[in-house]
């Protein structure tokens, strides 16, 4: 988890480090922050992959700057082709494998990735400005456009910490205390939205508003398949150890929660099997409660 703040625009006397004190608790490793013609960014960040500071964000390759939370599953691969093609790395992290993607496929390069992620692409040749959310909406992006600025968070709280002129969402407050959710785009504040899940948006130099567009769609079902329920039960184990061991990418010890249910032992129990480190678990029980 790491968290950025950034502003597409003019940005106020100190106003930049105020909203990224919201984004702190996310990113307690490292702080990067930016300051170019018509672009700046703040970026805490939480170093799991590549933690030296060679990868400290916001990172700028090639004229693309980089603010990024989350994680890119398949990075290993992706820098395998581009490596082929030339291309020398300066760290080991997954984040500089984006600039390098958005310079040879462009906007095509986010139906490349499989991962959990929230990106904020600045491109100073073009002065044009790209944010992305992952398939499923796992990293949190929000989104102001206000006087002829974009303002972009990893936490609502930001824009309150901003010179944003911000007023209740009265239909979210609603959606708040009876679903205990408030569905993308919209927040608790009238001016401030999510990018949905499974979107792009682009800000190009003399455009007034960011278009978002979608680049994930669920696939049609597939008609059921007679399988045995052995052949179920063993693909589906197939599909769960190759999903967890692609989310295990880290570079720092890394240890299972255990809660005490079915979920989190499958998940340990299919670690365990498949990474050659040993795995720790942890478990919490408050004081005085039973053991």
């Amino acid at each position: 988890m790491c968290g950025f703040v950034a502003i597409r625009g003019r940005a106020g006397e100190g106003e930049l480090a105020r909203m990224a004190e919201a984004v702190a608790v996310r990113g307690p490793d490292d702080r990067g922050q930016v300051a170019l013609d018509g672009f700046s960014a703040i970026h805490h960040r939480l170093a799991i992959i590549g933690p030296d500071t060679r990868g400290r964000q916001p990172m700028t390759v090639d004229g693309i700057t980089i603010a990024f939370n989350g994680c890119i599953y398949n990075y290993p691969v992706l820098r395998a082709e581009l490596e082929k093609d030339g291309v020398v790395f300066g760290s080991d992290t997954d984040t500089e494998v984006l600039p390098h993607l958005y310079r040879r496929f462009g906007l095509g390069m986010f139906g490349l990735l499989n991962g959990m992620f929230a990106v904020v692409l600045w491109d100073a040749r073009e002065r044009t400005l790209v944010i992305a959310r992952d398939a499923f909406g796992e990293k949190p992006l929000f989104v102001c456009e206000q006087d002829g600025r974009v303002g972009l968070a990893s936490t609502l709280g930001a824009f309150e910490r901003g010179d944003w002129r911000l007023t209740p969402n009265l239909a979210a407050v609603h959606d708040i205390l009876l679903t205990m959710r408030v569905e993308a785009p919209a927040t608790l504040y009238r001016e401030v939205r999510q990018l949905p899940a499974g979107c792009y948006a682009v800000l190009r130099d003399g455009e007034t508003a960011l278009r978002p567009c979608r680049y994930f769609q669920l696939p049609e079902p597939d008609q059921p398949r007679d399988w045995a329920p052995e052949e179920r039960d063993a693909a589906l184990g197939e599909l769960l150890d190759d999903a967890f061991r692609l989310r295990a990418l880290a570079d720092r010890p890394m240890g299972v929660f255990l809660s005490g249910g079915v979920d989190s032992s499958l998940v340990a129990e299919s670690l365990a099997r498949q990474l050659p480190q040993p795995l720790h678990t942890f478990s919490v029980r408050f004081g005085g409660g039973t053991a």
